[in-house]
């Protein structure tokens, strides 16, 4: 299934998901039924498979998502209040580059999110071991920050403040100031950018349901190296606004 074919799955209800693989030594596909496996990422918000439902589906150039939601199962008649809160959240698909990224060994003394590889062959045996999780500048050259138009104005300088500053590591590094960040009001902000677009980094607000929290930045990695491939920013609106309404006089 192309991107293209799933941008017109938007305005429709989805009760299958089908991926067409291609069996390169028969030069043909196979048609494989993905329905109950997207359903089963509903177990890590403690959901059920006959409780869960695929939204919609979005595809871009070097990316595919699912939208989805769920709820927990019940024996009771009616659902309690906390059992009948609905969950949502989406599963990604990104392209592999097709050069793995040279991966650099995790060490514990230095706090990185980590992602686990598996390391093998003919005459050893298989164990995992951790490599850091992060961009390979060295292929993407600049990382496109993109501030959601649903952020409120008042947070877009200062959000660009925040991820400008991180440049000022880079020179003693490479020389180079890899993150440029973009709100809806500059000139360069880009027409084509839209929400779920694996190539650009979007910067949202919403109100998560861990309360207190200021944000956090969901992604996927290249299974083979840690590779950042598709990530993006979700600061908590709630507790911004309660922070700037505490400490400054201008809000």
């Amino acid at each position: 299934m192309s991107p293209a074919a799933l941008t017109c799955w938007n305005q429709l209800q989805i009760t299958s998901v089908t991926l067409a693989l291609p069996v390169v030594f028969e030069r043909q596909e196979l048609l494989v039924d993905l329905t109950e496996w997207v359903k089963r990422f509903s177990e890590y918000f403690k959901g059920d498979g006959s409780h869960t439902q695929i939204l919609d589906a979005s595809g871009y150039r070097e990316n595919f998502l699912f939208r989805c939601c769920t709820q927990q199962s019940s024996k009771l008649p009616v659902k309690s209040a906390r059992d009948a809160l609905t969950v949502y959240f989406t599963v990604a698909f990104v392209a592999l580059p097709p050069e793995p990224m040279q991966p650099r060994l995790s060490d514990a003394r230095v706090g990185f999110f980590t992602t686990p590889v598996l390391v093998g062959g003919p005459t050893r045996a298989t164990t995992v071991q951790y490599v850091i999780s992060k961009w390979d500048l060295a292929r993407r050259k600049q990382l496109l920050y993109v501030i959601d138009k649903s952020v409120p104005e008042m947070f877009h300088e200062t959000i660009k403040k925040g991820v400008l500053v991180w440049n000022e590591t880079f020179p003693d590094c490479n020389g180079d100031a890899p993150l440029h960040c973009v709100a809806p009001a500059d000139e360069d902000y880009p027409d084509e950018y839209e929400a779920g677009d694996g190539r650009h980094i979007a910067i949202f607000m919403t109100n998560p349901s861990t309360k207190g929290l200021l944000g956090y930045g969901p992604s996927a990695v290249d299974y083979r190296s840690g590779e950042i491939l598709f990530a993006s920013v979700v600061l908590g609106l709630k507790s911004h606004v309660k922070i700037c309404s505490d400490y400054s006089e201008r809000c």
